[in-house]
């Protein structure tokens, strides 16, 4: 609630372009950035890798002037289409996106389906492109905040455009993966950013 669409975006984005910038003088590759959420950070991890050259989605925060792309992207059950994520939501489900003080009406500073050209906007599958670096979509099949299905329209969306993308459902898993070792699912995220950071 304290800043809409696309103000977090603009602060990672902001955060990636300093790191490239200062890297080097801290002893950090600027070659060898990645991102990685869960959640709402999901939601701005795979926006971070989608490569959008939108000035709106850039944004002009702090260091300007090179670039916020990221090697690869680990989403941790992104939010990824705000229009359908009641539509796609559990009989279970523990929110309804929906809802004027939904935490997605909350970051579009409106309820979702009154700014619907707003929400497509704040939608990563809405900016997918064959140029997004490589992506893994980790996703518990029983998550009832954020639907499993928001991950697999991701994936979809990025096969169609033949996008480098990784889905993999976790069996018997809520939100924040409760319910099942997350130790695996480290090993699994950081090995994806290995292969493609080293």
């Amino acid at each position: 609630g304290e800043a809409v669409f696309p103000a977090c975006l603009h602060d990672v984005k902001a955060a990636v372009r300093w790191l490239r910038r200062f890297g080097p003088e801290l002893g950090l590759d600027p070659d060898r950035i990645a991102t990685w959420g869960e959640s709402a950070g999901g939601h701005l991890a795979v926006f971070a890798a989608l490569a959008v050259s939108d000035p709106g989605l850039e944004g002009d925060v702090g260091v300007t002037g090179v670039s916020s792309a990221v090697r690869a992207a680990v989403g941790w059950y992104p939010p990824t289409d705000l229009l359908t994520m009641d539509a796609q939501a559990p009989a279970d489900a523990v929110l309804r996106h929906d809802d004027p003080q939904s935490p997605e009406s909350r970051l579009l500073g409106a309820p979702v389906q009154q700014v619907v050209e707003l929400a497509e906007y704040a939608s990563p599958v809405s900016h997918v492109s064959a140029a997004a670096a490589p992506m893994l979509l980790l996703h518990g099949d029983r998550d009832r905040v954020v639907p499993c299905l928001q991950s697999v329209e991701l994936d979809e969306a990025l096969r169609l455009v033949r996008g480098r993308v990784t889905l993999r459902l976790v069996e018997g898993a809520d939100h924040v993966f409760d319910g099942v070792p997350l130790p695996p699912l480290v090993d699994e995220s950081v090995a994806f950013l290995r292969s493609h950071l080293d």
